[in-house]
């Protein structure tokens, strides 16, 4: 189990979290997952369009503060 953090986001209670990074917060949620894939300007725009506030690939701030 991931140890605790102030997210509400579920993903950070599994033990194998289907994506790497929060998309709520940022933090890493599943390390077995890689991060080798480069993220782009298109991808991001698309995880936004999600309402996504980070990047489940890289972990990246999508939406502005």
């Amino acid at each position: 189990m991931n140890p605790p953090t102030s997210c509400n986001n579920l993903n950070h209670r599994k033990s194998d979290a289907p994506i790497r990074h929060c998309v709520a917060c940022g933090e890493i949620v599943n390390v077995r997952i890689s991060s080798l894939q480069r993220c782009t300007k298109m991808k991001h725009a698309e995880k936004r369009r999600q309402q996504n506030k980070c990047c489940s690939d890289c972990g990246e701030q999508l939406s502005r503060p």
